[in-house]
């Protein structure tokens, strides 16, 4: 917690790169469990999209923003569901927000940009969920 996160931590001292200051996100996990009740789709989107681009986040917050984007699935516009599904490829979490999803991507597809579309395969690739019926 409270960390610099860095790319190339294998290798050489010069080949590492600061992506990101965690400590913002590790000091607001308790407020963002506390408040995410009362998140708008956008606000929630945003938030998860954050700390996966981060690699931050303790598995109870992912937990909590986990369950209450699989409880407003239905309320999510493409483009944000394309964009949870990436982050939640991304932290390699379950598939369970992809099984919710995938009526509403199917239901929906012709709202998905180009970008959007790939999005959404990849991490349904990544995911490994491999349902028949979407993938037809």
């Amino acid at each position: 917690a409270g960390q610099i996160r860095a790319a190339g931590d294998e290798g050489d001292e010069k080949e590492k790169k600061v992506l990101c200051d965690t400590r913002l996100l590790d000091s607001l996990e308790e407020r963002v469990q506390e408040s995410v009740a009362r998140f708008d789709t956008r606000d929630l989107a945003s938030v998860v999209l954050g700390y996966s681009l981060a690699h931050a986040g303790s598995p109870e917050l992912v937990a909590v923003l986990h369950k209450a984007c699989i409880e407003r699935c239905r309320n999510f516009t493409m483009e944000q569901i394309a964009s949870l599904g990436w982050s939640f490829a991304t932290i390699r979490l379950t598939s369970s927000f992809f099984r919710e999803s995938q009526f509403d991507v199917l239901e929906r597809v012709n709202q998905l940009t180009v970008p959007a579309i790939c999005d959404i395969l990849w991490s349904f690739c990544v995911v490994r969920h491999r349902d028949p019926h979407f993938f037809k």
